[in-house]
């Protein structure tokens, strides 16, 4: 695609703001099972699922989980590495009213034990890989450690833990009904920032669709509409501007599904019903070779990972004219990568964005269409619905100031996405997750964290 400068930054089509439905977030893969049930949702190698198939998977592992006795509220901890079912894992427990807490598969045992602990976790969902350590850091104190299926052909769960054929054997294909509403809380995500030890941060049901809700319109051209406990999305007439296409893309999962950027990648594919493929542990030629293969069009990841992509030595050679987009976040990427990316890559657009946990993840997005401005070097402009100050934070009390302009210093944002608190100090910060840093120069902002209630001051 080729970048236009027409001075504007808002797509044609898309509204200012979005009203969000108050419903959880398993009500975008159910809108989705329903628009695209034999649309293949995941594929792993040769591996594949299908929306219909992953929903009702997901839903046989929340009923047996609600008949284990998880209950809303109830933290299920999810430890695996990327896989078809890992997302099987994340739904399943969501389906069941359960809160994920992700936990990574490279933490030795004893960080494991202290992160159960801490977040009063009563069950396990892990991966042949992962749990024998899930089991010893769990020394006996889950109800349940469940085994996802691993690669074909590989063996069933270890002993002490239960095989996911084995759980779900006659269960419903059909999500169970449970009380859980937008102000629940979907996901524990551990985070560090610049404040010490990981904490877990709780990011609510409402923080998920806002910000996917945002993500998905912003890149795909469309709009979501409620039917009953669904969210289903519709295209605007200018769609095919997009980068993304509802029901027809093909994206790419090289990040770890344990951190927030791919799990949130994997959810937007899943909220415009595409087919996730997904990557093991990262490999730039097998990256390559898997764009080839399957005609992806959208991937997302950090500079580092483009920079082994572009230095893979018959690149050149490469039929990579399938994708429409390349996304980055986490860093700067620089003028020379954009122009090295653009060659590479004949048809995309280059997009850098901005985002931090405490505000879900997507914090600021360049606009995706031709008819729109984009500057290389900045990460775009806000997301539907937020309301942001420029603020300095030069002051004897060492808090932030609202001024009326700034070349340098700090955004504070409020939104929809931002999270409410802290696992380990649940006071209400009112919807604020925002003292970003910016500089009028052209680079990606460092956030840095302020406070035990997840918003942000530098």
């Amino acid at each position: 695609m080729t970048m236009k400068t027409a001075g504007k930054t808002w797509p044609t089509g898309l509204p200012r703001t979005l009203d969000y439905p108050a419903l959880p977030m398993t009500a975008l893969l159910r809108g989705t099972a329903s628009a695209f049930p034999d649309r293949i949702a995941l594929r792993d190698g040769e591996e594949t699922l299908t929306y219909a198939e992953l929903l009702g998977r997901a839903s046989a592992l929340a009923h047996a989980l609600r008949r284990d006795g998880v209950r809303e509220g109830d933290v299920v901890a999810l430890h695996a590495p990327n896989g078809l079912y890992h997302p099987v894992g994340w739904f399943g427990i969501l389906l069941a009213g359960g809160t994920v807490c992700l936990l990574s598969p490279l933490q030795p045992v004893p960080t494991l034990a202290g992160q159960l602990r801490e977040t009063n976790a009563v069950a396990a969902v892990t991966h042949p890989a992962c749990s024998d350590a899930t089991r010893e850091a769990a020394a006996g104190r889950l109800q349940r450690v469940v085994t996802l299926p691993g690669p074909a052909g590989g063996e069933g769960a270890p002993v002490g833990g239960t095989a996911f054929d084995d759980l779900v054997r006659g269960l419903p294909s059909v999500p169970p009904e449970i009380g859980v509403g937008p102000e629940d809380t979907a996901l524990l995500a551990y985070t560090g920032g610049t404040t010490g030890a990981p904490k877990p941060v709780r990011v609510l049901h409402r923080n998920f669709v806002a910000n996917l809700l945002q993500m998905g319109c912003w890149r795909a051209g469309v709009l979501p509409e409620v039917h009953g406990p669904e969210v289903r999305l519709t295209e605007i007439p200018e769609s095919e501007d997009f980068p993304l296409r509802l029901g027809r893309s093909i994206g790419l999962i090289t990040s770890p599904l344990y951190h927030q950027h791919a799990l949130m990648n994997l959810n937007l594919m899943v909220t415009v019903g595409a087919t996730a493929v997904i990557a093991g542990r990262f490999d730039a030629a097998r990256t390559l070779d898997l764009i080839e293969r399957y005609g992806v069009d959208y991937t997302t990841t950090a500079p580092a990972a483009y920079h082994a992509l572009l230095d893979v030595p018959d690149i050149a050679d490469r039929d990579l004219s399938s994708v429409r987009a390349l996304t980055s976040g986490a860093a700067p990427m620089g003028v020379a990568m954009h122009a090295a990316l653009g060659e590479a890559f004949p048809r995309a657009v280059v997009l850098e964005g901005y985002g931090l946990t405490e505000v879900t993840s997507t914090a600021t997005f360049p606009p995706p269409t031709p008819d729109t401005e984009r500057r290389i070097g900045t990460v775009g402009v806000p997301c539907s619905t937020p309301r942001w100050r420029s603020v300095t934070c030069r002051t004897s009390a060492g808090r932030c100031r609202p001024v009326p302009t700034v070349r340098s210093g700090c955004a504070d944002r409020r939104s929809p996405p931002a999270i409410s608190a802290t696992r380990r100090s649940p006071r209400s910060s009112s919807g604020t997750a925002g003292c970003v840093p910016v500089t009028s120069a052209a680079s990606t902002p460092t956030a840095t964290s302020r406070s035990p209630a997840g918003s942000r001051r530098c």
